[in-house]
């Protein structure tokens, strides 16, 4: 199973089948306009850059609802240097993977929880959490993780790694 039937699989489990993912395979290509090899690639401008190689035609949410790019890592620019070699904003439709070291189940979930409204959950965290000894450290300036869900450092620590229960109430 890929990492990404693995994420489809998850979030179909996870919100007890209300979730369906599904996904089609573009050719693979070389990004123009704004990216060159002289460039230094970032966020916006390769964004850009995907959406407007795509077949004509093709409709944002009609046709897609999100976009995966999973690009070999440049040596310079914004998406040389990002953290575990992924990065989605928060509500976006947007999911950027690098080839070397984003294209793994627990990151690839991770990265689709911020497209589906979840920041790193430290941000949520409630006031008794910070009295704990051996407090998880901060993350990118992000808070405290509490370690107890994957959006806020429970992806390596355990097989299972859900939504808090306040996030589920959705699903129920």
């Amino acid at each position: 199973m890929t990492a990404l039937d693995q994420t489809i699989q998850y979030y179909s489990d996870m919100s007890w089948g209300s979730m369906q993912i599904s996904y089609d395979i573009l050719p693979q290509q070389i990004l123009s306009g704004s990216i060159s090899s002289t460039s230094n690639p970032g966020l916006v401008n390769t964004a850009s850059a995907a959406r407007a190689s795509f077949p004509v035609g093709y409709q944002a949410g009609v046709d897609y609802d999100g976009i995966m790019l999973v690009y070999f890592q440049p040596s310079t620019g914004q998406l040389s240097t990002l953290p575990g070699g992924a990065h989605a904003d928060i509500n976006s439709d947007f999911v950027w993977l690098s080839y070397e070291t984003g294209v793994n189940y627990k990151t690839m979930r991770q990265e689709v929880g911020h497209n589906f409204g979840h920041a790193h959950h430290g941000s949520n965290s409630y006031e008794y959490r910070l009295t704990r000894p051996n407090l998880p450290s901060s993350a990118a300036g992000v808070g405290v993780l509490d370690g107890f869900d994957f959006m806020s450092g429970g992806n390596e620590k355990f097989e299972v790694a859900d939504f808090a229960v306040a996030s589920k109430w959705f699903f129920n």
